[in-house]
């Protein structure tokens, strides 16, 4: 029999999903490692101050005013940043004002930015209402819903997304994919302009015939997953808000301990193998299939939503790491889709952590439910004894 540490078993994940989440991170530049300071809470800056490390900040608001002498990773609902930053910039956040001075590569992850100032490096935004008017020394990559682009470009302007205004000076040239609908001020781009239809003649030049109804790329992935984890995010904060106390239950049947993760995963393991052939019988009779219906959506909605829940409780763990101790169900959530929504774009790996978020949600779903009917039926067995004597 195998008997598993509770401590040693979350660090082993969590250092996994650390190690995970680095190599990400440093493709985009590599930087030497410097001194370094955590806040876990909402942090200002004053125009006045000047912080001389990488500073890594996890709040519900955040204000950088000040200087930054290193790299800023910044993780909040708001975030507005108007200083200067010697480093590189990564922004996670809800809304995100950015009108600095960028001497690093700059990275934007979030609901509805604008972005201003002077951006050194290169510069990639995702987000699905982009308001952009920086000026990019080198490259600009967007990828969006909809996007005003203004400002200027030092080297190649990438835009991807659905609807797009495009009024910026670019000193190379501008590829458009995923879209159609697209204005631009084709005097303002020095080099050529490569949209769909251009790209397919290019290939008809190459003897190339585009299929129609061709899988989409990598960048229609990397749309999906933001838009997934925005959608996600908001149906998280939704459910949190209307049921807090069974998604403390819940988390407590996922995190409480070694012994409740492992049930969890066990009892929706088991529910998976043996629920389809019930169903199909149920599905068999006239009086049946109502039943069989309500069944299985709530199955699809626990499958599909119930990981919001175990995200929520393993970044939990990964914030008590940091000295983050409090219950923070909407902290938690957001760093918790963040790590997901990365590891989902890894092929493989992706598939394998869902279905075991989806496993581990149905049963600790399940399990919590089944306590809730134990408490409730001892508490009528006691009414019934009371009016017995």
């Amino acid at each position: 029999m195998i008997v598993l540490n509770m401590g040693k078993t979350k660090n082993i994940v969590i250092t996994s999903l650390l190690f995970l989440l680095i190599p990400l991170v440093g493709l985009v530049t590599p930087q030497e490692v410097n001194a370094a300071q955590f806040h876990f809470k909402s942090y200002s800056l004053p125009k006045e101050e000047i912080v001389n490390e990488d500073v890594y900040i996890v709040g519900e608001e955040i204000k950088i005013e000040g200087i930054i002498d290193g790299d800023a990773i910044l993780i909040g609902d708001v975030v507005q940043l108007d200083g200067t930053v010697t480093g590189d910039v990564y922004v996670l956040g809800g809304k995100v004002d950015l009108n600095a001075n960028v001497y690093g590569v700059t990275f934007l992850l979030g609901a509805n930015s604008t972005v201003e100032g002077l951006l050194a490096e290169n510069t990639y935004i995702l987000s699905p209402n982009i308001n952009y008017s920086a000026n990019t020394g080198k490259n600009l990559l967007a990828l969006f819903v909809e996007s005003t682009i203004g400002g200027s470009v030092g080297g190649n302007l990438r835009v991807l997304g659905l609807n797009t205004t495009i009024d910026s000076f670019v000193n190379k040239d501008l590829l458009v994919l995923l879209t159609d609908e697209y204005r631009v001020e084709e005097e303002k781009i020095t080099g050529e302009i490569f949209d769909k239809a251009k790209i397919q003649e290019i290939a008809k030049e190459q003897g190339i015939v585009p299929e129609e109804k061709k899988e989409s790329g990598w960048e229609a992935n990397v749309i999906a997953a933001l838009t997934g984890f925005l959608g996600t995010l908001l149906v998280g904060f939704i459910l949190i808000l209307l049921s807090p106390v069974k998604t403390y239950a819940i988390k407590e049947k996922i995190t409480g301990s070694s012994t409740e993760f492992f049930s969890s995963l066990a009892v929706g393991f088991v529910i998976l193998i043996l629920i389809p052939f019930p169903l199909f019988v149920l599905f068999l009779t006239v009086v049946g299939a109502p039943t069989a219906f309500l069944i299985l959506g709530v199955l699809m909605f626990v499958l599909l939503f119930g990981r919001i829940w175990v995200e929520m409780a393993f970044s939990t763990e990964v914030l008590g790491l940091f000295g983050v101790k409090e219950y923070r169900p909407y902290k938690s959530l957001l760093v918790g889709r963040f790590i997901s929504t990365l590891l989902y774009l890894v092929p493989v790996v992706g598939n394998l952590y869902g279905g075991i978020l989806a496993t581990v949600a149905l049963g600790a779903i399940v399990r919590m439910k089944k306590e809730n009917y134990d408490i409730a039926k001892g508490d009528s067995k006691k009414e019934k004894g009371k009016k017995k004597a």
